[in-house]
């Protein structure tokens, strides 16, 4: 439901917008029919960035459209299309560059994307440097955005990476014969065992005698500080400590 009443409301933000153009007379505005449901963009008043007239070069040649520029898209009314056909909607990230076009006028600027290229004529060479600049400033945002965005991915699939080798190794811990082959982990275990021996009726066999290791397993993994120092020996953080 918040999805339909934000574009009904950019619906009828816009609809207004055209009548205020026909109103004050400026450019050349289409007659909105009000039963038609035109399918604008529905964005936030606060997430347009620029809105206005520019003609656009068809193959009749130019044509004037209504344009509306927000934080991902570009859209303009389509001059050739039926009236009531609704926006065009050109997705930034698409765009490859946007120029200036030095003409007598000076009121010209070209948009390359993926899906060709387009021609834009402006009211003036003031306007036509608002449009470039915004554009231009929009662009850049994204761009900046999308290696920001593909710089977390690398660092996230490089940490998860590291995450997984860390547990791997973590689970070698499982067994006598894991823990054996760290040193770290080996040095951690051969003290545990020797103060269990102390508490054996014969210390030097128990300490070295594999059967006891085996059953002194168990009680080794749970203990709250051997657990904590054998997740830092499986990260790599530091050297374990000689516990005295």
């Amino acid at each position: 439901r918040p999805l339909r009443i934000q574009e009904k409301a950019g619906c009828t933000a816009y609809k207004f917008l055209f009548r205020q153009m026909q109103n004050s007379g400026k450019g050349k505005a289409p007659i909105m029919d009000e039963s038609v449901d035109w399918p604008l963009p529905s964005v936030s008043e606060e997430g347009i960035l620029e809105r206005g007239e520019l003609e656009c070069l068809t193959e009749s040649g130019w044509q004037m459209c209504s344009v509306v520029l927000d934080r991902d898209n570009l859209w303009h009314s389509d001059p050739e299309a039926v009236r009531g056909a609704g926006m065009v909607k050109l997705p930034l990230r698409c765009f490859k560059k946007v120029e200036a076009v030095e003409d007598e006028a000076n009121c010209t600027l070209r948009i390359r994307s993926s899906d060709g290229e387009s021609t834009w004529r402006a009211r003036s060479t003031k306007h036509r440097n608002s449009w470039l600049k915004v554009l231009t400033t929009q662009l850049q945002a994204l761009t900046e955005a999308e290696l920001f965005f593909k710089a977390q991915n690398a660092i996230g699939d490089l940490e998860a990476r590291r995450c997984d080798d860390d547990l791997a190794r973590l689970e070698t811990f499982d067994t006598v014969q894991g823990l054996l082959a760290d040193p770290e982990a080996r040095e951690l275990f051969l003290w545990f065992l020797s103060q269990m021996a102390a508490d054996s009726e014969d210390p030097a066999v128990a300490e070295a005698d594999a059967d006891f290791a085996e059953s002194q397993l168990a009680r080794f993994k749970e203990h709250p500080g051997i657990q904590n120092r054998l997740c830092r020996i499986a990260a790599g953080v530091g050297a374990v400590e000689q516990k005295k």
